[in-house]
């Protein structure tokens, strides 16, 4: 999730920058696709040797993932900013990272798993979906406070 969500975000952000930025961002944003392609890569191996072990681990790195930056001072203010400029926000993590992760893992089936697996399985399914439902909701408030924002003249 990390190296795609590094990458989505560098890409976008090179879309708001000058030329020499852009470039050093397209760098960046080509290593992370790298490593994504790496990690991503070896997370499906871990799925044909333990499909338990690596469903739970994808399920408590979904379930707590945070942006690189977390512990930056005003971090929150400066994500809103991110989301807000159209950046990176849920959406993005939602449809540009997690379900192109899900579906390069095909976890829908994966076999062997064990109880553990199983619930970790459903444990994915309905934080996708909740996750789905608060873009949802974030986007209904983003189209209500842009109706109701007064017109430029």
């Amino acid at each position: 999730f990390q190296g795609l969500a590094t990458q989505v975000g560098h890409r976008n952000t090179a879309r708001h920058i000058d030329k020499v930025g852009r470039a050093v961002l397209g760098k960046v944003a080509g290593d992370e696709g790298r490593h994504y392609n790496f990690y991503s890569d070896l997370a499906k191996a871990g799925f044909e040797i333990d499909p338990s072990t690596m469903m739970v681990a994808v399920m408590r790195r979904l379930r707590g993932f945070k942006m690189p930056g977390t512990g930056i001072p005003d971090f929150a203010k400066h994500s809103e900013a991110i989301a807000d400029a159209g950046i990176y926000d849920a959406a993005h993590f939602l449809h540009q990272v997690v379900e192109p992760v899900l579906a390069k893992w095909d976890l829908e089936h994966v076999t062997g798993l064990d109880t553990h697996g199983e619930k970790a399985y459903e444990r994915i399914i309905k934080n996708v979906a909740a996750l789905g439902r608060g873009v949802s909701m974030l986007a209904e408030i983003r189209q209500a406070n842009d109706s109701t924002a007064p017109a430029l003249a």
